[in-house]
C-alpha cells in the first residue's frame, strides 16, 4: 500500500511539473512542515506514552511520598487517575 501511495505522489508531482508548477517549492514546504510537525508532536507523544505507562503499571498509590531524582520537587500523592 505504501508503494501505491508513493507511485501516486510521484505521478502527481511529475504531472504538476509538466504543467509548469514549481515542484521543488512544494517539496521544500512539505519537508519543513514535516520537521516542524515532528518537533511539535515529540514532547506530546512522549508525555502521552509516559502517562499511559504510569497508569498501566501504577507504581504509586494514594498517600505515597515521592521525590524527583534531583530532590527539588517532592510531595504526597493525592489522587491517581486521568
Amino acid at each position: 500500500q505504501i508503494a501505491k501511495v508513493a507511485v501516486v505522489v510521484i505521478a502527481v508531482l511529475l504531472c504538476l511539473q509538466h504543467v509548469g508548477v514549481n515542484v521543488s517549492r512544494i517539496l521544500a514546504v512539505t519537508g519543513l512542515s514535516g520537521v516542524a510537525f515532528s518537533f511539535l508532536l515529540g514532547d506530546f507523544l512522549a508525555n502521552l506514552f509516559g502517562g499511559c505507562v504510569l497508569y498501566l503499571t501504577q507504581p504509586f498509590a494514594q498517600g505515597d511520598w515521592v521525590q524527583t531524582p534531583d530532590g527539588k520537587i517532592d510531595g504526597w500523592i493525592q489522587t491517581v487517575g486521568w
